[in-house]
């Protein structure tokens, strides 16, 4: 009997994830340039693709001289998802005509057959390319020629470019519908997810239905899980290319297994890309073991450097069991755009494969063919999704829908793995001098944080990094991970996927906190990070500025020295001074003269108080620091006449119960003092905190407390205190609680 590795390689298998520009190879990209360059016909460029193209040197300079490169392998400097877009579409513009698509199909097939794969769809690009030689028609009889001589079964994949627009996908489909080819068996829809909503081309798929081909689109990949409910609901699809961040959402998650609604995962693909760190933070073991209908295919195996097989292989490396990878086999065969006869056949040739391996007759369990058979039978059942996840008018489809201020968070708790592994990528090196000598000192304390100390830089990518024993090391963890934000870049790297994150969430203002003594350690004056950081909040799509944080860590005269640079470089976004760090080593009043040059200048003021240590704390930022807000504050639970001057005085606490639960300070949101001091009085705002480090962003928040059992009313308040609380002018907090009240009314 084979082993494991042995079987997968020669099981039949099926791949309906496969872009055929993918498939690109040394032996075929550069007889393509020259072809095309010997009719003097340059590479096309268009506009995104022409303000990029510099990022990528190697193939710029090939591009524009035909020299500097003699592998394809050279081209593929991309880190991120954007970039593979680049390097993708800057090669495969090369594929022009028909002939080149019977080029790259043939010896895509051959490397398929190679791995025993029985059966494939084809994803190809159709629509609008000033380059492409071919139409529908004109492409149809290629098509059905490769697949009706080719060894395996063949099918098409028309997909449609989404920064072409709706009116272009409809032409293309009507155009599909007409040409009738018959080994064109669906559409899909790849390309940026964030820039081009899916309702936009609903007319398209509608069409592309009535005409009978299938529907897929890719979701939930470079964009969050709402990108996925989109193409449910909006283009009414059968299968999602990619659907990975389904994982954020576990209604979707249970809303895909119950319906049957297939993802076609490319484990590989996601991490090139950075959408996932590594394999063991891939969410694909997650949503298999939630019941959803999981598929493994290689996506783009030229630009990733990894086919089937190797996934298939990878996944048994990581633990899966032969059982399991099977089922894999068999999702992929059942969740195909065939027709019945050809699907029960190739489920026929794996369980007779197996049988004859194990010499078991009942070697495979009985599969539910769910997309097949819905479609068989006339059903609909994904049509009606639920809309976003709540039902419209319901509390939480308020709190998602509303906008929202999110007061105390801190940039560098909003960094996602991608980000990071990006980060990581990039810089490659680490040593102790990148933190203070106290973070140095206690990583030794910490298992999941020692190996770095030695330069074992894989210990960043172990999930055990996130488990904190104490808030010392969340701190250390925090100020660690952080230390690869090395330059201006990585600054706007991590600032982007923040904003990506709260515009997701309707948040229309926000007060990102920054770390004052590291980005005054960067390669650039004060001033330079002052404009970048302006540049960040001028390109947001809501209102942004900035909180300045020096921490207390690095002792009271330092703090007043760098808050004296950055008034002297002050720069247009930035709101105010906060204060972080570890308040049992560094009380408040120590402070005190900072924050009074902070406001000479005009400069609203926060600080933590009251997190770890007693109402003591807070009672000196009253009476000593005279500061806007206190950021926590909510050991104030315990001396009531505090409680009595915070809601007499009206002086706001930021309070991040999510971060208080993680951190050990309460064993659960219950046990929060958030609900006895909105009771009271306290006028209380809400926010995240560190919300990729507590696993909790801004709705999830509200969200929890409305299960507490939060009175609708009462959530609205804490909405508006926090528009209310800003450091804000009030014309412009009037404007914010106007759209509030515009979708949220007070009853």
């Amino acid at each position: 009997m084979k082993d494991t590795v042995e079987l997968l390689r020669s099981i039949p298998k099926a791949e309906l994830h496969l872009h055929l520009g993918g498939t690109l190879s040394t032996e075929a990209f550069f007889p393509l340039y020259e072809k095309y360059r010997s009719k003097g016909e340059e590479p096309y460029l268009d506009s995104v693709r022409y303000s990029s193209i510099s990022k990528h040197p190697v193939l710029e300079n090939f591009l524009r001289t035909g020299s500097g490169a003699t592998t394809f392998e050279e081209f593929l400097d991309f880190t991120d998802f954007d970039g593979f877009l680049d390097v993708y579409g800057l090669t495969t513009c090369y594929v022009r005509d028909a002939e080149d698509i019977a080029l790259l199909a043939h010896a895509a097939i051959d490397d398929l057959v190679a791995q025993n794969v029985r059966y494939v769809e084809f994803d190809i690009t159709l629509g609008g390319h000033k380059v492409i030689k071919y139409s529908a028609g004109d492409l149809g009889p290629v098509m059905d020629d490769i697949s009706k001589n080719a060894p395996i079964e063949v099918r098409w994949i028309a997909g449609l470019p989404r920064f072409l627009g709706a009116e272009e996908s409809s032409r293309v489909v009507r155009e599909l519908v007409i040409a009738d080819s018959k080994s064109l068996v669906g559409v899909t829809m790849g390309g940026p997810e964030k820039q081009f909503p899916h309702a936009e081309h609903a007319e398209a798929f509608r069409l592309a239905a009535e005409g009978g081909l299938r529907l897929s689109c890719h979701a939930g990949e470079a964009d969050g899980a709402h990108s996925v409910w989109s193409a449910i609901n909006d283009l009414n699809v059968e299968r999602i290319g990619h659907g990975v961040r389904s994982i954020e959402d576990p209604q979707l998650v249970g809303y895909l297994a119950e319906e049957g609604i297939t993802l076609e995962v490319c484990p590989t693909s996601n991490i090139v890309t950075g959408i996932f760190r590594d394999l063991e933070h891939h969410p694909i073991r997650e949503l298999y073991e939630a019941g959803v209908p999981v598929t493994l295919n290689s996506d783009d195996p030229a630009f990733f450097g990894s086919n089937l097989n190797e996934e298939y292989e990878k996944l048994h490396r990581m633990g899966w069991t032969e059982e399991e990878l099977l089922e894999l086999v068999e999702n992929g065969f059942a969740a195909a755009f065939a027709d019945e006869e050809t699907i029960d056949g190739l489920l026929d040739e794996v369980q007779a494969y197996v049988e004859s391996e194990r010499g078991d007759s009942t070697a495979l369990p009985e599969i539910v063919r769910t997309s097949s058979s819905s479609v068989a039978s006339g059903s609909d059942a994904v049509h009606d999704a639920p809309d976003m996840n709540f039902e419209p008018g319901s509390v939480e489809d308020l709190i998602v829908r509303v906008p929202k201020a999110e007061l105390h968070i801190h940039l560098a708790g909003t960094m996602t793995a991608a980000v990071f592994a990006q980060l990581l990528d990039k810089h490659r090196s680490w040593s102790p001098d990148l933190v203070n000598g106290w973070d140095s000192s206690a990583m030794s304390r910490y298992a999941a944080l020692q190996p770095l100390l030695d330069g074992d830089l894989d210990v960043l990518r172990s999930p055990d990094l996130f488990q904190f024993e104490d808030m010392d090391q969340f701190g250390v963890t925090v100020r660690v991970l952080n230390s690869f934000v090395r330059d201006l870049d990585d600054v706007a790297l991590v600032a982007a996927g923040a904003i990506e994150n709260l515009e997701r969430q309707n948040v229309a203002y926000a007060e990102l906190t920054f770390d004052l003594e590291r980005f005054s350690r960067l390669e650039n004056s004060i001033l330079e990070v002052g404009k970048r950081l302006d540049a960040i909040s001028k390109a947001a799509p809501m209102q942004i500025n900035w909180l300045a944080d020096p921490t207390r860590d690095i002792g009271p005269e330092n703090a007043l020295g760098l808050v004296e640079r950055l008034i002297d470089a002050r720069f247009e976004t930035l709101a105010g001074i906060s204060l972080s760090g570890r308040e049992r080593d560094f009380p408040p009043r120590l402070f005190a003269e900072m924050f009074k040059l902070a406001q000479g200048a005009e400069l609203r003021t926060t600080i933590h108080a009251g997190e770890l240590l007693a109402a003591d704390s807070i009672w000196h930022v009253v009476q000593e620091l005279g500061v806007d807000r206190i950021g926590h504050g909510i050991r104030a639970i315990d001396d009531p006449e505090l409680i009595d001057v915070l809601a007499a005085d009206a002086i706001p606490l930021e309070v991040c119960p999510s971060a208080n639960v993680a951190t050990g300070m309460y064993p659960t949101l219950a046990n929060h003092p958030i609900h006895d001091l909105f009771e009271s009085g306290v006028t209380v705002t809400l926010s995240s905190d560190y919300p990729t480090f507590f696993g909790q962003d801004l709705v999830g928040e509200y969200l929890s407390l409305h299960e507490t059992g939060w009175a609708k009313n009462d959530l609205l308040e804490v909405v508006e205190n926090g528009f209310l609380m800003a450091f804000i002018s009030d014309e412009e907090a009037d404007r914010h609680l106007n759209r509030v009240h515009e979708i949220w009314e007070e009853e």
